[in-house]
């Protein structure tokens, strides 16, 4: 396609639209391949959804984030736990979302998947190793911890997690005062997200793994120290099957979808693109620890619309 002429905005359009097919495409798959209802959101709402709009727009990489915990769920519904340890692997280009996760999905007596996530990470770094030598993987590593001692971040005050609540509330408050809610914060996601796991290690159903990843998702974006929007991306998929738990999902799932996208619309067109950003990370934010609370409230409660399958296999 000829884009040269075609004029910026027609150029924009394509370059959004031209990738979201084989993204949607995924989602598509995804639903179909998991028995996804006819009661359930479509994944035409996929379109919607902010976190695969800035995926797009800034060129990121984060889809393939969604196919690896697509893939991993498409896994685990098969009975092959130790195949879905090894697509969850492949979160390591995001080991602020991995490592904390394979603690949680421990925690939760998922050995399987541990085990099949740590074989796959050990091939990853030994295939890393060869490509970029050990001085390549020494670099990779300080990169982690640069981030953590305060590398610097685009729009850090956009970023949909703790850290942006405390620059942001800066503001509004004394350092010391923000800084204090932001690590009050921190921890007590981490602790809800640690009661979730442990809690959930006692029931056997193969939809308390939904439970666990939504909640798992839902901490590292909040807790982890670099987190854009984007890097939501995945809990679209997890919202496509807890939709079917209830009202009170059907209602988180349709707001997590619908309400960011029309707060950065309308405000993307009225104050500007950063504002936009601003307003988006907070809310999701705020969704993440809905999520995480509701994640552990109907966990014990009403069985899912899903089909269930015994997991004494993955408890391994």
């Amino acid at each position: 396609m000829n884009l040269a002429g075609a004029g910026l905005l027609t150029a924009y359009v394509a370059f959004i639209l031209i990738p979201l097919t084989p993204l949607w495409a995924y989602a598509r798959r995804f639903a179909l391949k998991l028995g996804h209802g006819k009661d359930g959101i479509s994944t035409h709402a996929l379109l919607f959804s902010v976190p695969a709009f800035l995926n797009l727009a800034c060129n990121q990489v984060n889809a393939i984030l969604l196919v690896d915990v697509g893939e991993a769920m498409v896994s685990i519904r098969a009975r092959h736990p130790l195949r879905a340890g090894c697509w969850l692997s492949l979160l390591a280009h995001k080991a602020q979302l991995l490592l904390p996760m394979l603690f949680l999905l421990l925690m939760a007596e998922l050995r399987t998947v541990v085990l099949g996530a740590i074989g796959g990470l050990a091939s990853h770094l030994l295939l890393f190793s060869m490509l970029a030598g050990f001085s390549g993987m020494l670099r990779w590593i300080e990169l982690i911890f640069l981030y953590v001692s305060g590398l610097a971040t685009n729009y850090p005050e956009s970023i949909m997690n703790w850290r942006g609540f405390g620059i942001l509330s800066q503001l509004l408050l004394k350092a010391k005062v923000a800084f204090s809610l932001q690590w009050a914060g921190m921890a007590a996601t981490v602790i809800a997200a640690l009661i979730l796991a442990w809690h959930l290690r006692r029931q056997r159903s193969q939809s308390r793994i939904w439970l666990l990843l939504a909640g798992t998702l839902a901490h590292d974006n909040a807790t982890a120290w670099h987190a854009h929007i984007h890097m939501a991306l995945p809990l679209f998929l997890l919202l496509l099957l807890l939709v079917g738990r209830g009202e009170r999902w059907q209602r988180l799932t349709l707001a997590w979808i619908f309400l960011p996208c029309a707060v950065f619309a309308m405000l993307g067109l009225v104050k500007g693109a950063l504002i936009a950003h601003l307003a988006a990370g907070r809310i999701f934010l705020i969704f993440h620890l809905i999520l995480l609370a509701t994640a552990w409230i109907t966990s014990p409660q009403h069985p899912f619309s899903l089909h269930e399958v015994e997991i004494e296999n993955v408890r391994g």
